[in-house]
């Protein structure tokens, strides 16, 4: 049996029988002996009419005064529940309404008035599946559920859910009776096999669902207090939540704000509300102590941490409210399409109109990325221009051809093994991918290179700002950097959690040798400390007093994340910052909020290989193209390998990989021309996307006279 990630059913944070949403109609003038029918309409936290069957775990109780039972009919018609019944005498009754067998409140009834007490209510719902992945729910499953209190004294609560079986998901019905933050560790048992399911719940007395609701747009703040780890002090500032980041800003100046701690909204940034599930974070064990006393004396302090930075404690008056909206905001993140993603990355670049004139002399290696160094040292704002590209001796118009040469140019040149800026950090990613037409295929991934050339430095802040130049230009001029790079420098630039699952498409040198056996096998064998080997051989300490902690299973993994930081971000610390920051200056770190690693390369680098059937489809041929012609080039890219495919294509448009979108997004569409001579090498127009074809005798020949 395979378990899905626990879901939340309708009102998880409101009265589940609140008259501010559930409607309760009374009868008027009812007397003895006659039908006194209540509807209850059940509504959920937004509003709508819930869909929940509730008539089979619906049930009331009457009872008068002097302890009479009254019988009572309950009928459910969409989200409207009937109790009916007959007073038989003339009194106070008592209405009793249960779901399963927790009692929900009590309705008190005389004459033609009723008072309703209300409690918070939480539906969890557990979704199953059967190794077929269909939904199912096994009849011998045991269900436990465990509830935390996240507020001072921080104690578990007993509680005893109602359990509803269903045919493809089981609910977990309970009451809770105060507000504040609680998390739910729901625990499924059949036969050996355990599985823990845990979800915090927000239980907060507003109503107001603009302030329920996640954040889409704008954003929202509240007064708030941010505690340094190291000075061991309070500053008072304000906590921001936008629909990708969140951060905490101390008043500056009366009028103005500073940023004192900033991350953005992933998988991975976390909020902790409990001591227990930081003590349980080996990366935060040296905070532990500081955070579990403040955590222990008030009852609003909750902790943000993203894994990259020292994790941030905020003490927040209405921090119900602000992580409810936090985790739903988040939660939004992973609903985006690639193209909503990519859309509002363009949107918030706002690239400028202006033209800027780029004059160089054709060069390669390091006298072209001196030269490029020279001349844009005074660019500032001017990265974000069009520009307009002429080599010196080459007069042309630049309708975007010469521009995207010259920026392939410059990132082969940064990317050379001469250089050594950059480099492959396996052997196994380092296949010869410069070639000596300056083509650079997508098959191996770059990171900055260790040990790092040290006179370069200056040159890791160019080669950060032509990478975020290429990602500005990915739609103006269908621009795509020939070089990929790794996952780890994508996240980095991202701003997300670097681990050691990135060493499997990194460095899978590493990964196979080392790595895959330490989470394989048993680890206190091989007598391992938490420490790295340096250029020279030396210990490096992967954390305070690593040479004396041991690795062991328990710490295994954490061991392997810290190895993951040292190798892909501490020990190139230095030209990563040089190279970080350039690309932040020239690309606003909110644009990359919604982006993931995977989004950020289809955006930088495109899509590696191409259907010829793709671009048969979206290609233009002109009415003076010999057709037999055209047919013989498709042909004869059909048995071309990938290598050759992209030579091909960067010889039509001077990239050699397709935009995201595929052949359809090229802008203008390749268009095929006719060109006077027969068996002619043909030629290409690379600002327009248009290869010129002259009349070819016999299918013999293209392949000649592509290559």
């Amino acid at each position: 049996m395979k378990l899905k990630n626990l879901t939340f059913r309708e009102l998880i944070t409101l009265s589940f029988v609140n008259p501010a949403f559930t409607k309760v109609k009374t009868p008027n003038d009812v007397q003895v002996g006659m039908v006194a029918t209540f509807h209850f309409e059940f509504f959920n936290w937004n509003r709508t009419a819930s869909t929940q069957n509730f008539q089979t775990i619906f049930s009331c109780k009457v009872e008068s005064t002097d302890s009479t039972s009254v019988a009572c009919v309950t009928e459910q018609l969409g989200n409207r529940v009937s109790v009916s019944f007959v007073p038989t005498v003339t009194a106070t009754h008592v209405i009793m309404q249960f779901i399963g067998i927790v009692d929900l409140s009590k309705a008190y009834f005389e004459s033609d008035s009723i008072s309703i007490g209300v409690q918070d209510f939480v539906i969890l719902t557990i979704h199953t599946l059967d190794k077929y992945r269909n939904p199912t729910v096994p009849s011998d499953i045991e269900v436990e559920l465990n509830l935390l209190e996240c507020q001072p004294p921080n104690q578990a609560i007993s509680i005893s859910p109602a359990v509803m079986f269903y045919e493809s998901s089981i609910d977990l019905l309970f009451p809770v009776s105060s507000t504040g933050i609680f998390f739910a560790d729901v625990v499924l048992t059949r036969h050996d096999m355990k599985k823990s399911l845990q979800c915090p719940i927000f239980v907060h007395d507003t109503n107001d669902l603009q302030l329920i609701e996640p954040i889409n747009k704008g954003s929202a703040y509240w007064g708030a207090e941010f505690y340094n780890l190291t000075t061991k002090t309070w500053t008072k500032g304000w906590l921001y939540l936008t629909p990708t980041r969140v951060s905490f800003r101390r008043p500056w100046l009366l009028l103005f704000t500073s940023r004192t701690f900033e991350t953005r909204l992933s998988a991975h940034t976390h909020l902790y509300f409990h001591p227990k599930h930081v003590e349980h974070q080996p990366h935060l064990r040296r905070y532990c102590e500081t955070i579990t006393r403040l955590m222990q004396d008030k009852n609003d302090i909750l902790i943000i941490d993203d894994h990259v930075q020292t994790p941030a404690v905020i003490r927040c008056n209405e921090r119900t409210l602000f992580a409810s909206k936090m985790h739903r905001t988040a939660g939004n993140i992973g609903l985006y399409s690639f193209e909503e993603k990519r859309q509002n990355f363009l949107d918030m670049c706002k690239l400028s109109s202006d033209v800027t004139e780029v004059r160089i002399n054709r060069l390669s290696g390091i006298d072209l990325i001196r030269a490029m160094h020279t001349l844009t040292k005074s660019f500032k704002k001017r990265w974000a221009s069009k520009w307009n590209v002429e080599f010196i001796g080459e007069p042309a118009l630049d309708y975007g051809g010469p521009s995207r040469e010259l920026l392939c140019e410059v990132i082969t040149a940064l990317t050379s093994e001469d250089v050594g800026m950059f480099a492959p950090l396996s052997e196994q990613q380092g296949v010869s991918s410069i070639k000596p037409s300056h083509l650079i295929l997508p098959a191996a991934q770059f990171h900055i290179a260790y040990p790092t050339p040290l006179n370069m430095l200056e040159y890791y802040k160019l080669a950060g700002k032509i990478f975020a130049k290429v990602l500005l230009e990915c739609q103006r001029l269908q621009m795509l950097s020939p070089v990929r790079l790794t996952s780890s420098l994508r996240r980095y630039l991202l701003g997300l959690h670097i681990s050691y699952h990135l060493f499997e498409a990194d460095d899978p040198d590493t990964y196979l040798h080392k790595i895959k056996y330490i989470l394989e096998n048993d680890v206190t064998v091989l007598d391992l400390t938490f420490t790295d080997e340096g250029p020279d051989g030396q210990e490096i300490d992967l954390c305070p007093q690593g040479s004396t902690i041991v690795v062991t299973k328990e710490n295994k993994h954490t061991y392997l994340d810290l190895l993951a930081r040292h190798r892909f971000v501490d020990r190139i610390e230095q030209p990563l910052k040089y190279f970080a920051e350039a690309f932040w200056g020239t690309i606003s770190i909110d644009a990359l909020g919604l982006l993931n690693e995977h989004d950020f390369e289809l955006m930088l680098c495109g899509i590696p290989d191409f259907s010829v059937a793709d671009l048969r489809e979206h290609c233009k041929v002109s009415p003076l193209c010999d057709k037999k012609s055209v047919t013989f080039i498709f042909h004869t890219l059909e048995s071309f390998t990938m290598d050759d495919r992209a030579r091909f294509l960067q010889f039509v448009t001077a990239l050699a990989a397709v935009p995201a979108g595929g052949c359809a997004a090229f802008s203008p569409a390749i268009a095929f021309c006719p060109l006077n001579g027969v068996d002619c090498l043909p030629e290409a127009h690379t600002c327009f996307n248009q290869p010129t074809l002259a009349f070819i005798s016999e299918i013999g020949c293209t392949a000649k006279l592509i290559e």
